[in-house]
């Protein structure tokens, strides 16, 4: 039995050009991550941490921002507190990834979700801001 659904491959992160079959996985994987049992991904976090945070120091901004949209979606399906590669992450990188999520469609989603229970119970919306 495989321990993880991934395939391994190297690739010279270091290498002056912009790896285009990595930055394909990494754009691909975006979407994937969401289909990716949690105990599976939660089991590769260690192995995605260094190529994480050598893509977010890539000179591509395409690398970078792949990389962006991957923490993102790591971050709805596993949770922050799950997500402890962030831990690794520059103050700038962190910051970059928390815009991310709160302009994410998902997180907008579950903002509105969070009224709405507020005003069912009838309490407004914007009393849990002014509080």
């Amino acid at each position: 039995k495989r321990p993880c659904p991934f395939t391994v491959v190297e690739i010279d992160l270091n290498n002056k050009i912009n790896p285009p079959a990595l930055l394909s996985t990494l754009r691909t994987m975006r979407y994937l991550v969401d289909r990716i049992s949690i105990d599976s991904l939660k089991e590769a976090l260690p192995h995605f941490a260094a190529l994480f945070r050598t893509a977010l120091c890539h000179k591509s901004v395409d690398m970078r921002k792949a990389t962006v949209f991957i923490l993102v979606e790591m971050h709805f399906v596993l949770g922050a507190e799950e997500l402890g590669l962030m831990d690794d992450l520059t103050d700038c990188q962190r910051r970059l990834v928390d815009v991310y999520i709160e302009r994410h469609p998902k997180n907008k989603l579950h903002e509105n979700n969070a009224d709405i229970a507020l005003e069912s119970n009838g309490l407004p919306a914007q009393s849990i801001i002014s509080a």
